[in-house]
């Protein structure tokens, strides 16, 4: 929870300079159950809300890998590729 109140601290201090923070999107990353025991996502929501309940905004979730990790497989599209450096392949992918 501590990355929790240090975006807390920003939310605050961005909001005194006159920005207006309605939505946090906290991104994806939810582990999925098949590459190890992970917290319930029930309970991590529960104290993200509880120790963010005054803070005014409206919390975006991406669930990521907890929905298709199961699946074994994964069907992508890859939409755009581009040579980063020599040795970095970056690739814009839709699934």
């Amino acid at each position: 929870m501590d990355a929790l109140n240090r975006l807390k601290n920003l939310v605050y201090r961005l909001r005194e300079e006159g920005m207006d923070i309605r939505y946090l999107d906290l991104g994806a990353g939810w582990e999925s159950p098949i590459m190890r025991s992970s917290p319930l996502i029930r309970r991590v929501c529960e104290a993200i809300i509880t120790s963010a309940k005054d803070m005014q905004c409206t919390f975006i979730f991406e669930p990521g890998r907890v929905i298709a990790g199961n699946a074994g497989i994964l069907v992508t599209k890859v939409l755009i590729s581009s040579r980063i450096k020599i040795r970095i392949l970056w690739l814009l992918m839709q699934a």
